[in-house]
């Protein structure tokens, strides 16, 4: 997956911070992502509007998954 951008912090600066749930209502909660939202995950990616945000493309299910466990 290349980077269109420099970290602005190194890998795994937050990977042992425990990551928050936020219930934003009764029915919406915002989480870390899981392994079955892969097929969000790549959906998300091929939208203009969070590529032009996100600066990462995903190329495969490879990296979806590498997008995931990271």
């Amino acid at each position: 997956m290349p980077r269109l951008v420099a970290p602005a912090l190194p890998a795994g600066a937050l990977r042992a911070i425990a990551q928050p749930r936020i219930a934003v209502d009764d029915e919406l909660m915002l989480r870390p992502w899981r392994a079955d939202d892969a097929d969000l995950v790549r959906t998300a990616f091929t939208t203009p509007d969070i590529q032009r945000w996100h600066m990462r493309s995903i190329d495969g299910d490879a990296e979806v998954q590498q997008w995931i466990d990271d």
